[in-house]
């Protein structure tokens, strides 16, 4: 949402339900890995429902995406490209610093004793940690926005946008699985994410109003969830692979559409869980980049032998990576505040 400050100057507000949205996602991407790492607690049907979490938090980025972009009037090469680049990849800092602590940590923080050249070679793999796949993921997807955004700004009209939408779709789902060869970053990983290229650019034509979530378009979603969820269920999520496809996609923006129906209608509603996921939503990045690492440590030490135990590396892997999340923010915005000056 677009909003005007006293110097005339369009900034954007935070939309609440994206963090609360990103906030079940991250929740999701926990819990899926800690079933992967602690087997005897798990619930199978459970645990696959939560492999909708990478998708949405692609579909996010593609909205969000947009609506960074739109903050600018004019969208021209090379400015509004680089300038775009410039804000987005600032991701490989925390990544960065993520991976060197982790480092650090693996090796007991023994400096003379480091193999840096395993580090670059881990840190330029995206392999530090197995979850960070998702880091090479998105900054590819990041690298072909502006060309996308581009292309949609000059699609007036709608045939215009629907032959690009299918060219997109082409793309992800038929071109991009079976002919881009694999990505160094992990088994099922394809260039431009494959099949998440497609959840990408729907984030950003709902965002761009291409999609706009009337009442046709919520009992339709509302209606292709319940038949991925009836299949779902039926299949005892089998349908579901390492390797996304259609029926991922489908079911996972499908659920994510109906959750974004949900919130418009109950928006105003005071729900105790809502502050804790909007928390989980704006730290969403460190939480993705240590939260596998504490599962891990934990693992490796044998502290789950019973399910209090459980349930406590549970609550760590999610409120730990917080604490580098808020110093990391704090640094960013200290930065913002002297740079502002600076220019004054």
């Amino acid at each position: 949402m677009l909003v005007i400050d006293q110097s005339n100057k369009p900034i954007m507000k935070r939309e609440k339900w994206i963090d609360i949205l990103r906030g079940i996602a991250i929740l999701a991407v926990v819990i899926d890995h800690l079933f992967v790492l602690y087997p005897q607690f798990r619930i199978n049907l459970l645990w696959k429902h939560m492999y909708f979490s990478i998708a949405w938090f692609v579909f996010l980025s593609g909205y969000t995406s947009v609506l960074s972009a739109q903050k600018s009037k004019i969208w021209t090469f090379p400015k509004s490209y680089f300038l775009y680049y410039a804000k987005r990849f600032t991701i490989l800092i925390p990544y960065f610093s993520a991976s060197l602590l982790i480092f650090l940590w693996e090796n007991n923080f023994r400096l003379p004793q480091l193999v840096w050249s395993e580090f670059w070679h881990k840190l330029l793999y995206f392999s530090s940690q197995p979850t960070y796949y998702f880091v090479n993921l998105i900054c590819q997807l990041y690298l072909v926005f502006p060309l996308l955004f581009h292309l949609l700004k000059i699609s007036k009209t709608r045939w215009e946008k629907i032959i690009l939408s299918l060219t997109v779709l082409i793309l992800a789902f038929i071109i991009l699985p079976f002919k881009a060869p694999s990505w160094p970053f992990s088994p099922p990983g394809r260039i431009f994410g494959g099949v998440y290229f497609a959840a990408f650019f729907l984030g950003m034509l709902l965002a761009q109003k291409a999609i706009i979530l009337n009442k046709f378009t919520s009992i339709l979603s509302g209606f292709s969830f319940a038949i991925f969820e009836f299949y779902f269920i039926y299949a005892q999520g089998n349908f579901l692979s390492v390797a996304p496809d259609f029926l991922l996609i489908g079911w996972s923006i499908s659920l994510l559409l109906v959750a974004k129906v949900f919130w418009d209608k109950f928006k105003t509603a005071k729900w105790p869980i809502l502050f804790p996921l909007s928390i989980l939503g704006k730290h969403t990045l460190s939480i993705y980049l240590f939260h596998f690492f504490i599962l891990g440590y934990a693992l490796q030490y044998k502290f789950t032998n019973h399910f209090i135990q459980f349930i406590v590396i549970f609550f760590s892997a999610l409120s730990i990576p917080i604490i580098p999340g808020m110093i990391y923010g704090k640094l960013i915005t200290t930065y913002k505040i002297f740079h502002k000056k600076a220019l004054n």
